[in-house]
């Protein structure tokens, strides 16, 4: 009995708690900075409420113009597809070195997965990543949780600053 209460809320921690904390690594004084979506859960086989969106910057804050950034998903297992690409897309950062991706939605595989973002500066690949989690439907999650999700979700603050 103890052992299904012990194992039925490292489950519930798992869906709650992302399984690591967001990463940037920097090369040449560049990173990328992920500013929406770190986090997100998504429904299976429904189309994520959420998009995709990464600055690059230099090491001062100068933006990563019109550089390439590529997203890539899981192969196997929990993830999805980006439409029209499959698991790989690839976007233009705008004259503020932001990149925006729509179009993904999650496979029909519940559990936590990282999406791998990666954009070429001076030779160099910078290198970030995106905690996600496919969840099986919003009665699977805890309600409590859901709500604060949720709420904090619809006021705009899922994931940090906007472009």
């Amino acid at each position: 009995m103890r052992r299904r209460f012990l194992l039925g809320c490292f489950l519930a921690m798992c869906l709650i708690l992302p399984a690591q904390p967001p990463k940037s690594r920097r090369i040449l004084g560049w990173k990328i900075l992920i500013v929406e979506g770190q986090g997100a859960i998504n429904f299976r086989g429904k189309a994520a409420e959420r998009k995709f969106v990464v600055r690059v910057q230099e090491e001062f804050g100068a933006p990563g113009k019109g550089l390439p950034v590529t997203f890539t998903l899981p192969l196997e297992g929990p993830g999805g597809s980006f439409k029209h690409s499959g698991v790989r897309a690839v976007v233009t950062t705008d004259a503020d070195g932001y990149a925006v991706l729509r179009g993904f939605r999650p496979n029909k595989l519940a559990g936590q997965y990282v999406i791998e973002v990666s954009a070429p500066v001076r030779g160099s690949l910078v290198k970030a990543t995106i905690q996600q989690t496919n969840a099986q439907s919003r009665a699977s999650i805890p309600g409590r949780f859901l709500h604060v999700f949720l709420k904090h979700r619809d006021s705009g603050d899922a994931g940090g600053a906007s472009p």
